[in-house]
């Protein structure tokens, strides 16, 4: 969908029935806002010299206001289009990093964070070879990974780690690292799996094994913390200390390549 425009998603099992809205003024600033799904809606618009925001649902409804600034961009889970009016945003810049406004109209807040370039690096499109620039979006804990062909700005790639989020445009693929890689896993992970531990131990096979090491804590949880009993996250909030081992395996990999 273009980011400027009107999307109706209904799949034919009529499970989901989402109408999404995004009207822009000519520099490229949030004009309206709308977002409809079952039984509620969420919109915000500009008002003058500040953003509206509300939702409502089942006859009630909550609103909230925001100064206005022309850094002031929409985040949508359901549209990636919007990420690219940030890169837009940010290529008419000749600065490393730039802050913006991500209005998440969700949660009815306008949060401030920033947008930091990285570098240029090799991948493919529909298999020939382009440049792709990676971009970091902060925003609060949150951080977004983007990369954008180099020649047209066109947004390709998004990942979201901490929300094991990845959308990629159809035919896009980055190049293989070819820096060295430590890939360390716990046995007590409840967030990423000993199949994922697996699947990514195919996915470094291809390298020479100077190149990779990976080792299988069992029990050890996400956060590489030794767990008593069942791991479910819960324990995240316990005081703890990251495993003695894992810190003394990741010194010696980084010293090993100095």
């Amino acid at each position: 969908m273009p980011p400027d425009g009107q999307a109706a998603h209904r799949p034919a099992n009529g499970n989901v029935d989402v109408t999404h809205e995004l009207v822009l003024a000519a520099d490229r600033t949030l004009v309206r806002y709308k977002l409809e799904v079952p039984g509620q809606t969420i919109e915000a618009w500009r008002d003058g010299d500040s953003n509206q925001v509300k939702a409502s649902a089942g006859g009630q409804s909550q609103g909230k206001t925001s100064p206005f600034t022309a850094a002031t961009v929409v985040a949508d889970n359901l549209v990636s289009a919007h990420l690219q009016l940030v890169l837009d945003r940010v290529a008419a810049t000749s600065d490393a990093t730039v802050p913006v406004t991500v209005l998440v109209p969700q949660v009815l807040a306008a949060i401030p964070g920033k947008v930091t370039k990285g570098a240029e690096e090799p991948a493919t499109l529909d298999g020939k070879a382009v440049r792709v620039r990676k971009y970091s979006l902060e925003v609060a804990s949150v951080l977004e990974e983007m990369w954008a062909e180099v020649a047209t700005n066109r947004l390709m790639q998004v990942t979201v780690p901490m929300l094991q989020i990845e959308v990629v445009r159809e035919g896009f693929a980055l190049a293989p690292a070819k820096a060295p890689v430590l890939l360390l896993q716990g046995g007590m992970d409840v967030q990423v799996l000993r199949a994922d531990y697996d699947l990514a131990l195919q996915a470094l096979a291809s390298k020479p094994p100077a190149m990779r090491e990976a080792r299988f804590f069992p029990t050890l949880n996400h956060l590489v913390m030794p767990v008593e009993g069942r791991a479910t996250g819960a324990e995240y909030g316990r005081a703890s200390h990251v495993s003695p081992e894992v810190i003394q395996i990741i010194a010696k990999w980084v010293d090993g390549r100095r």
